[in-house]
């Protein structure tokens, strides 16, 4: 039988696997790219950006906004500003992990109706607020194993119709048993 770790680790490996293939095939440079980044446009059209251990501090503000994928993986990036990632509406994965986040700012990932990943994982957030994940109606899978996490506000996962997995682990959370009724 198998374990949701076991299913959330496939599905992670699986849509590695989909990235890089899709990345393989781009054939289109994309001309309004980062330039700490490379962008690729796939046979569909869709932009796929990496940001892969730069060094970048900030994310970025002028990613296409056709953009789909974005990977920011083992930069100093410790903030994420709200609407850091603002008119992406085909963006679907956001991958932040191997940061060195601390601060998720309310409103961080708002307004991205398409978005269905989010990998936080190896940064050093200690508290999730409420507005964190606020609108984001298409938001499947959220991972931050190997976190600081400690406090996780009130409301933090509500209304996120769509939410499957929340993968977490290496953390001490405290919360009141009253408001852990309304996570």
């Amino acid at each position: 039988m198998k374990t949701v770790k076991h299913e959330l680790m496939m599905m992670t490996i699986y849509y590695t696997l989909l990235v890089l293939l899709i990345m393989l095939v781009s054939t289109n440079r994309v001309s309004s790219c980062p330039s700490i980044c490379s962008c690729g446009r796939t046979m569909n059209n869709t932009v796929i950006v990496e940001c892969l251990s730069g060094g970048m501090t900030v994310i970025p503000t002028n990613f296409p906004s056709d953009s789909y994928y974005i990977n920011i993986t083992g930069n100093r990036i410790n903030t994420i500003e709200e609407r850091a990632f603002q008119n992406m509406t085909l963006l679907l994965v956001i991958d932040l992990s191997g940061n060195q986040i601390n601060t998720l700012q309310q409103g961080a990932f708002i307004d991205l109706p398409a978005l269905e990943y989010i990998y936080l994982s190896g940064n050093r957030i200690t508290i999730l607020q409420q507005g964190t994940f606020e609108d984001l109606p298409a938001l499947v899978y959220i991972e931050m194993d190997s976190s600081r996490i400690n406090t996780i506000q009130n409301g933090v996962f509500k209304n996120l119709p769509a939410l499957k997995y929340l993968y977490v682990y290496s953390f001490t959370i405290f919360y009141s048993e009253a408001e852990s009724r309304h996570m």
